[in-house]
């Protein structure tokens, strides 16, 4: 059996809830360098292209189908609200962005960069693919 990656992701969280989307409508799916991307998230995981799922290269079209629906599924908060762009009010967002704007997420990556050590970001927000806005999706 011939595998293909047919997603990669910048967490092994995301990559896990497809496999198992995918694995319900019986495509067997695995999850490659997530160990990496955990323990490194921010160093390793683009030395590694980041965590890879990939499928038998047969269900490659059904699982296409799938992943079409998953990724058009709408961004919703607690109250079932979609989740919009404060700025320009599109829906097409990345939801869990790392940011790195302000000054002490700059300080942060400086220093990490002086120590040898990972980057962590100063908070977690998301961002707008429209217009690039970044906000925090609990408001």
């Amino acid at each position: 059996m011939k595998l293909i990656t047919i997603k990669t992701f910048t967490n092994s969280v995301d990559a896990h809830i497809l496999k198992t989307i995918l694995e319900t409508e019986g495509i067997e799916s695995f999850v490659f360098d997530e160990n990496m991307s955990s323990m490194y998230p921010m160093t390793m995981n683009n030395m590694f292209g980041g965590v890879k799922l990939q499928i038998a290269e047969t269900d490659l079209d059904l699982a296409l189908e799938i992943i079409k629906d998953y990724d058009a599924a709408k961004l919703t908060d607690s109250n079932g609200d979609e989740i919009m762009c404060r700025r320009c009010g599109s829906t097409d967002i990345i939801y869990d962005y790392r940011s790195y704007k302000g000054f002490f997420a700059k300080l942060r990556v400086l220093v990490s960069l002086a120590l040898f050590i990972p980057a962590s970001s100063s908070k977690t927000v998301g961002k707008c693919k429209k217009c690039g806005a970044e906000f925090s999706c609990e408001e």
